[in-house]
């Protein structure tokens, strides 16, 4: 196996992994983590490197497999969120469809 692909995501890119999870843009994970949007491209790319895909839904399958993210509810990702974002800079959230 390549030795990029044996390895855990770190501590980082678990969270990145998370905000993809939560279906946040790589602009909104660079905000939230103060970090500049190329190290989030590049965080998710280092994912998306370990998980052996090319594409974010697969990223996704890889993740929920092997148990880096869970199902949540909507009102379960928004408290996070919230309970999470007073360190870091506002998220840009998606407008609502109703």
């Amino acid at each position: 196996m390549h030795p990029v692909l044996s390895r855990r995501p770190t501590p980082r890119e678990m969270e990145v992994l998370q905000l993809i999870w939560e279906g946040r843009s790589t602009k909104q994970i660079a905000c939230f983590l103060g970090i500049s949007f190329k190290t989030a491209a590049c965080h998710r790319t280092h994912l998306m490197d370990k998980a052996g895909v090319h594409d974010l839904i697969r990223l996704m399958r890889w993740a929920l497999a092997e148990g880096y993210v869970t199902l949540s509810t909507p009102d379960e990702v928004d408290s996070r969120i919230t309970e999470n974002s007073a360190p870091r800079a506002a998220i840009e959230t998606p407008p609502t469809v109703d």
